[in-house]
């Protein structure tokens, strides 16, 4: 994810804190509970399609991970400056955001299909008929295929919210309390090992991972020399390169994390390979299978616990 190429919100100096703080605080919402609800769930359901982690969409606005876990929440909503930013990065309409109806012009069919319906009216009755059971059954059959082949597809793997890499976590929330969520991916993508999806934020392992990437991770409590991995090291969730005297960052800038007598060190799993574009399904492809999952017609396949 390349945040740098995007407008976030402005950082008071004074404070070192977002303008959100300052600007437009997230105070209970005005209007209806149902409205802050509905709003939540547009945002959550459009970054889950997009595989974006709440840190990283967080890290986006130089804000906290709270603030937008309360807005999926319906606790708070996003002020009015931050409207135009969360359409552009997570897909939705402002129409939709608003609860609006879109204006009539905005409706228009496309050509094509403007095209039909002009040639369609054109029928008589009987004609009509035929020409909409013909339609009819190439549709039924085409959505009978597509809907199979998602499922044949789709895998749902468990995404964690924690964010590992720059020294950030804790590891009685990370196994207590870890929010996770449910992520789809292409099974013939998706490597054979791989038990849940994680996020990275910080730039410690430059240039192999940024922040804002995810990867596929193996529960194992053993990792070997050379391997990458998610760690906790004293409290501090961590994915570095494992070597018998420490942490090892690739980013030459950053420090390795050297082991000390009395240390709590945990390995939560390896880290397989970053998330690819490829290994993701479109947002419309996404809303489908969510249909399916619900429908109890997609597997899981593992617990990020």
């Amino acid at each position: 994810m390349n945040a740098g190429a995007e407008k976030k919100p402005r950082v008071s100096k004074a404070t070192d804190k977002p303008a959100q703080d300052t600007l437009s605080p997230l105070l209970k919402p005005k209007g209806s509970k149902e409205s802050a609800l509905r709003i939540g769930k547009l945002i959550r359901e459009a970054r889950m399609a997009r595989h974006i982690s709440q840190v990283a969409l967080a890290s986006d606005m130089n804000m906290t991970k709270n603030l937008v876990n309360n807005w999926e929440s319906g606790l708070s909503r996003p002020g009015m400056d931050l409207i135009p930013f969360l359409c552009d990065k997570l897909g939705i309409s402002i129409f939709d955001m608003m609860g609006m109806e879109p204006p009539k012009s905005l409706m228009e069919l496309p050509e094509d299909e403007e095209k039909l319906l002009k040639d369609y009216r054109l029928l008589d009755s009987r004609h009509r008929k035929l020409v909409s059971d013909m339609i009819h059954t190439y549709a039924l059959g085409y959505t009978e295929d597509y809907i199979e082949n998602l499922k044949e597809l789709a895998i749902g793997l468990t995404e964690t919210e924690m964010a590992y890499a720059a020294g950030f976590g804790d590891f009685n929330l990370m196994e207590d309390e870890n929010e996770t969520s449910l992520g789809f991916y292409r099974a013939n993508r998706v490597p054979s090992n791989a038990d849940f999806v994680a996020s990275v934020t910080g730039n410690s392992m430059l240039p192999t991972f940024q922040s804002g990437d995810r990867v596929f991770v193996e529960k194992t409590p053993v990792v070997d020399v050379g391997d990458i991995g998610l760690f906790v090291l004293n409290g501090e969730g961590l994915i570095k390169e494992y070597h018998r005297d420490g942490l090892y960052s690739h980013n030459k800038r950053a420090k390795t994390k050297k082991f000390h007598e009395g240390d709590a060190f945990y390995v939560i799993g390896k880290v397989i390979r970053k998330v690819e574009p490829e290994d993701c399904f479109s947002a419309a492809e996404t809303e489908d299978i969510w249909k399916l999952y619900r429908e109890g017609g997609i597997s899981v396949k593992a617990s990020a616990r």
